[in-house]
């Protein structure tokens, strides 16, 4: 606490502090290094995620082309149950309501 008060490194371990504080004082490049780091740790999270969304929405289009013609493909072939074909696309009843709603084969 004296050292608190009048500033002044009188034992070994506030000399030992006094020391690290001003080592620290004097080295500030670690501050601009820290800092361009998380940056540049910020903008390849920000890379990375929006890479993966783009993947994800490329990869929701093509099995959703996938299940429609798998869908289709079957309503064509004259399979007219709609629990049979939600089974054997692996899909729900209510997709393949939906898919042959918008495609008129109902």
């Amino acid at each position: 606490m004296s050292y608190m008060a009048d500033n002044k490194a009188e034992s070994d371990f506030t000399v030992r502090l006094e020391n690290a504080v001003n080592a620290i004082k004097k080295g500030e490049g670690w501050r601009r290094e820290y800092i361009q780091l998380k940056e540049q740790m910020d903008a390849q999270y920000e890379a990375g995620k929006n890479d993966g969304i783009e993947q994800g929405i490329k990869q929701g289009k093509e099995d959703g082309i996938n299940l429609t013609l798998d869908v289709l493909n079957l309503l064509n072939s004259g399979e007219k149950d709609f629990d049979k074909i939600a089974k054997a696309c692996n899909t729900s009843v209510e997709t393949v309501k939906e898919i042959a709603h918008k495609t008129n084969r109902e």
